[in-house]
């Protein structure tokens, strides 16, 4: 007696199975298609943004997606910073773990420097940098509590431009990274 379950044979369920875990080319062609859609689709919506929103903005929107307000700048230049001030283990210059270790001295060092304990080192989605990292004032979270006078902010991001020598760099509305949207 052929085994059975409903009215499938179990022939006609190994076929089955073999075809989930085989896939149709033309099934994995679409699902590869769908995805690179997507991650287009993320790459154009996420880009920074110079004014937030009120579909981003907490207190119009129900839980939108976390943006932080700073300069971006990738791990490389924050570790070029640490190393010349002696942020960094001088035993491991080059060690990645070191952009780790630096962030917290950098921060610290930077919040001295601009009399502003607000400032924080965060993860921004930046579309085509590689191990980006960004100086933070506040997020679109904490904008309403820690938010600057515009002139204050204005001379708190000059410093930040001046140390890290980022001149002539904007701050932007950046994505967080670690954001499922």
């Amino acid at each position: 007696m052929a085994t059975s379950i409903g009215s499938y044979t179990a022939h006609q369920l190994a076929g089955y199975r073999a075809t989930l875990v085989a896939g149709d080319p033309l099934e994995r062609y679409s699902r590869r298609a769908d995805y690179e859609k997507r991650r287009r689709n993320v790459i154009e919506t996420r880009r920074p943004i110079s004014q937030l929103t009120d579909k981003l903005d907490p207190k119009k929107t129900l839980y939108p997606p976390e943006l932080h307000f700073g300069l971006a700048l990738t791990q490389d230049e924050l570790l070029a910073y640490a190393n010349k001030h002696g942020l960094v283990e001088e035993d491991y210059p080059d060690d990645p773990l070191d952009v780790f270790s630096c962030r917290y001295p950098v921060m610290m060092c930077l919040r001295e420097l601009t009399d502003d304990s607000t400032v924080y080192i965060a993860p921004p989605f930046v579309p085509g940098t590689v191990r980006p990292i960004m100086v933070a004032l506040y997020s679109n979270y904490t904008r309403s509590k820690q938010k600057l006078v515009d002139e204050d902010e204005r001379e708190v991001l000059d410093i930040i431009r001046d140390e890290l020598n980022l001149e002539g760099q904007p701050a932007l509305w950046y994505w967080d990274a670690g954001n499922p949207w």
